[in-house]
């Protein structure tokens, strides 16, 4: 019978050397002390609006699905403020709609 000390609990790293929980239990996340998007976040909506624009100009459709369909799940930070069974919601929608999205741009530009 192994013994597990709580004053021992916080000696050990929670995940192993790749990032993988060694636990169920849930990991507390530190959140980002700015509040709001991290600078590389804010860095690749940048880049994905300005691709998404050069995309709409020379007309290439499949460019222009895959940068929306990045936007589309950066949008999802920003589903909370709609309140609980709606945003839960909005962000299984975006999130679904943007893999899709992102799927059916690589289909267009393969065939």
């Amino acid at each position: 019978m192994n013994m597990r000390y709580r004053w021992f609990a916080n000696d050990e790293d929670k995940t192993d050397e790749l990032g993988v929980p060694k636990t169920r239990q849930p990991i507390e996340v530190p959140e980002n002390p700015r509040g709001g998007m991290s600078r590389g976040e804010t860095s690749g909506v940048v880049l994905s609006a300005l691709i998404f624009l050069y995309a709409i100009f020379t007309a290439d459709i499949p460019l222009a699905f895959v940068t929306v369909s990045y936007l589309l799940f950066e949008l999802r930070r920003f589903t909370h403020l709609l309140g609980e069974p709606w945003g839960n919601f909005m962000k299984n929608l975006l999130g679904g709609f943007s893999v899709a999205l992102f799927v059916g741009a690589i289909g267009m530009m393969l065939f």
